[in-house]
């Protein structure tokens, strides 16, 4: 079950998943999503209601704060062991190089210058 992490933001991130391999012999009902603070030890459930799609988006995020991610699979019987955890991704809206100046004009010259705008 290896999860992605995807559409990170300053707070909130799109965490994806597959099926177990083994349902444990009863249709899977559910997932429950946790993540742990890099600051902190304990993981906190994501998800309030039972997610049966395999992605979530989690919100509520700090921003600039590091989370690392895992997901259980239910059914009839129980909860199944959590997955292992992602690596640790930094809540931040992402950032781009900037793209080119436009329309450079000459609007000055001199023997050694020239002034752009």
């Amino acid at each position: 079950k290896s999860l992605e992490v995807t559409n990170i933001a300053r707070d909130s991130m799109t965490i994806c998943w597959n099926r177990p391999d083994d349902n444990g012999g009863s249709e899977i009902s559910g997932y429950v999503l946790e993540k742990r603070d890099r600051a902190g030890i304990r993981w906190t459930k994501c998800n309030k209601h039972n997610i049966t799609d395999l992605r979530f988006r989690v919100t509520g995020l700090v921003e600039d704060h590091e989370y690392e991610f895992r997901v259980s699979a239910e059914n009839a019987a129980a909860i199944g062991e959590p997955s292992h955890p992602t690596n640790f991704y930094k809540a931040c809206d992402p950032i781009y190089k900037p793209g080119p100046p436009a329309n450079p004009r000459v609007t000055d010259t001199t023997k050694d210058s020239i002034v752009l705008i």
